[in-house]
């Protein structure tokens, strides 16, 4: 076979028209260069007003998609996608009182096939029945998977919904996982484009927009296009599109065995990481109290070495919030009785009921200033 070694005249003339080596003398020139163009210019424009065409579905689409939302739905139901839409704010009526609960997957309930028995939707109803004058919401914005960065934007996306309280269920985990540190830990969570919704990334401090890449070309793009919207909703591999249920075991089939691994110690990542959570909700909601709950945990599951390192959490949390005004620290890691849980964390039906009691003792007195003070 023949090897090229010429280009064909009409890419040498379009070479040279477009790099400025050769230029039309005459009108014959010109109209050649015209009809060289020509094609060109109407492939592009074709591209474009098939790409804008595109936009247009795609935004009436997502205009009418039925994503649940956290006012009318117990727990995200796209479970680690769609989270714009489902904290998106919306009005609420007068006589309305919003809380807001950012947790991680303990809150998520996801072994609760029904997720009326999380304790969120417990909570909900325990306050509705408490306060016939008002009517409650309980927004569960809890994250399968979900660790400090996380919460930092949602504690940002709460602002906007001027709600009673705002709840953080944490444990030592949630805030000294090594993912932390990863600068493109958002690079794969759909819940990176909250931090380009300007309502949320005013509120964000500029180290932790650096520090996650939060002011990617990409990330920009995704967040002004429908069409980009949608295909990270539907289309993007590894993603799951519907909640799954995990089979709930029974206490007998959990292993008896504590866990062998030991504790990690305490890291400056830890408290940095909580006042990030701390300082980006006050500069939302100066006045707004928030509590932080160090979530329950079946110590009988821990290795003994580590139990005393668990209980120590909530005390760390009272130390470095002492006399922080609205803030509180409530110390659940024994609030639920072993028998509840099916896992060192993860609770039965029941123990969900039970936390949601718990939580309901010191929330309502939050939310109802004629109350007494909540108990810390």
């Amino acid at each position: 076979m023949p090897v090229l070694t010429e280009k064909r005249p009409i890419l040498r003339k379009l070479e040279g028209l477009f790099n400025g080596t050769q230029r039309p003398t005459t009108m014959a020139a010109q109209q050649e260069e015209r009809a060289l163009l020509k094609p060109l210019l109407i492939a592009g424009t074709t591209a474009l007003l098939v790409l804008l065409g595109a936009e247009g579905v795609a935004r009436g689409v997502m205009g009418v998609l039925p994503l649940p939302h956290s006012y009318t739905h117990p727990r995200n139901l796209m479970l680690d996608r769609g989270w714009v839409a489902y904290t998106a704010p919306r009005l609420h009526a007068a006589d309305e009182k919003l809380i807001i609960l950012i947790a991680n997957s303990q809150g998520y309930g996801r072994e609760m096939g029904d997720p009326q028995q999380i304790y969120a939707a417990h909570l909900q109803r325990r306050l509705n029945a408490a306060d016939r004058s008002h009517r409650y919401r309980v927004a569960n914005w809890s994250m399968n998977g979900g660790i400090a960065p996380d919460m930092v934007l949602l504690a940002a996306r709460a602002a906007a919904h001027t709600p009673e309280a705002v709840l953080f269920v944490t444990y030592r985990h949630t805030v000294l996982d090594v993912r932390s540190d990863y600068p493109a830990y958002f690079s794969n969570r759909n819940l990176q484009y909250l931090g380009y919704e300007p309502s949320v990334r005013r509120l964000l401090s500029k180290p932790f927009l650096r520090r996650y890449s939060l002011s990617r070309p990409l990330g920009w793009l995704t967040s002004a296009s429908s069409l980009l919207q949608l295909h990270h909703l539907f289309m993007v591999p590894g993603h799951k599109g519907v909640i799954g249920r995990v089979q709930a075991q029974s206490r007998a089939s959990t292993s008896s065995a504590a866990p062998s691994y030991r504790e990690q110690p305490w890291h400056p990542r830890g408290e940095e990481m909580l006042w990030e959570m701390h300082d980006t909700l006050r500069r939302g909601l100066p006045a707004v109290p928030m509590a932080f709950v160090s979530m329950p945990i079946d110590l009988s599951l821990m290795a003994p070495e580590n139990r005393n390192v668990l209980r120590s959490y909530a005390p760390r949390l009272q130390a470095m919030f002492f006399g922080r005004p609205g803030v509180h620290v409530w110390d659940g890691v024994e609030a639920i009785p072993q028998a509840s849980f099916y896992s060192n964390t993860h609770f039965t039906a029941e123990g969900h009921a039970q936390f949601g009691d718990w939580l309901f003792d010191r929330v309502q007195p939050l939310v109802r200033p004629t109350s007494a003070a909540a108990p810390d």
